[in-house]
């Protein structure tokens, strides 16, 4: 998306925001119809949300970074 000739959003962000939609449907499913259903136990809900939240951006974006990363092998053939 472009706003006065300035790139706005990458494509990369698409793909980011389709990956945390994703992974915020899946941890809904695991705690909210599976794990509290069982155990009755609020206590925890918001913070199994947050950490589930906060590891997807410190190890996601990262590891899409490393993935497409030239290796240093390929360089010394």
């Amino acid at each position: 998306m472009k706003f006065l000739g300035w790139e706005i959003f990458h494509d990369d962000f698409w793909e980011l925001l389709f990956k945390f939609g994703l992974d915020l449907l899946v941890v809904y499913i695991l705690i909210r119809r599976i794990y509290y259903p069982i155990h009755r136990k609020k206590d925890f809900l918001f913070t199994y949300f947050l950490f589930n939240v906060l590891i997807f951006f410190l190890c996601g974006p990262s590891s899409a970074s490393c993935a497409t990363a030239p290796s240093r092998s390929a360089s010394r053939t």
